[in-house]
C-alpha cells in the first residue's frame, strides 16, 4: 500500500471514529450559539499549507496566506476534531470571544482547521464568514490580521485575512473546539 493511500485510509478511519463518538453541539440556552448542526473534520498534517488551500477548492486566497506566514506544521498526523460554530447574536470584539471561548471550555481553531473545515463544509462560508482566532499574521504596519473563510459579493467562496483588533459584526461565526481534558 502506498503512503498516499494508508493516509487516505487513516484519514477515513479517523472520520469514521470522529463521527460515531462525536459530542452533542453546543446547546443555544447554555452558550448562546445557534449552531445545531455537529460537525467533524480530519485535519492532515502529512500535508503542506499549500495542499491544504488547494483541497478546499477556493475560488480566491490572500496570497498572504502562505509558508512564510503561516506555520501549519503538526504532527504528521491526521487528527480528528469536532469544530463548533460559535456565534453570539451580536457585534463582539476578539478579546470578548476569546473570554467567551475559554469560559466554555473551548478553544480557537487554527489555519489548518480552518482549511479541513473549508474543504469538508465548502457551502457553509457562503451563508457567513467563518474565523480562526488561534492563527494570525502582522502585516508591514504591525496590524494583526486572522483567517477567515468568506464569500464576495458574487458568492464565490474565499480565503481571506481579517483584522483581528475591530468590531466583529453579529454575522460572523468563529470556529472553535472543545479544550481537551487534562489527565
Amino acid at each position: 500500500m502506498k503512503a498516499f493511500d494508508r493516509v487516505v485510509l487513516m484519514a477515513c478511519l479517523v472520520m469514521l471514529v470522529a463521527v460515531l463518538f462525536s459530542v452533542q453541539t453546543l446547546d443555544k440556552k447554555d452558550t448562546g450559539t445557534e449552531d445545531k448542526e455537529s460537525y467533524s473534520i480530519a485535519v492532515n498534517y502529512n500535508q503542506t499549507l499549500e495542499a491544504m488551500i488547494a483541497s478546499g477548492n477556493y475560488d480566491w486566497h490572500s496570497y498572504e496566506i502562505n509558508d512564510k506566514n503561516f506555520n501549519v506544521n503538526g504532527t504528521g498526523d491526521v487528527v480528528a476534531i469536532i469544530p463548533k460554530l460559535v456565534h453570539l447574536n451580536k457585534d463582539i470584539s476578539s478579546e470578548d470571544i476569546l473570554s467567551y471561548l475559554e469560559e466554555h471550555e473551548l478553544r480557537p481553531a487554527n489555519l489548518a482547521e480552518l482549511l479541513a473545515f473549508g474543504a469538508i463544509y465548502p457551502g457553509i462560508q457562503q451563508e457567513f464568514p467563518i474565523v480562526a482566532l488561534a492563527s494570525s499574521w502582522f502585516n508591514y504596519y504591525g496590524l494583526k490580521y486572522v483567517p477567515a473563510l468568506t464569500s464576495d459579493e458574487n458568492n464565490k467562496r474565499t480565503l481571506n485575512l481579517i483584522f483581528f483588533d475591530g468590531t466583529w459584526s453579529e454575522h460572523y461565526r468563529f470556529l472553535a473546539v472543545r479544550k481537551q481534558a487534562m489527565p
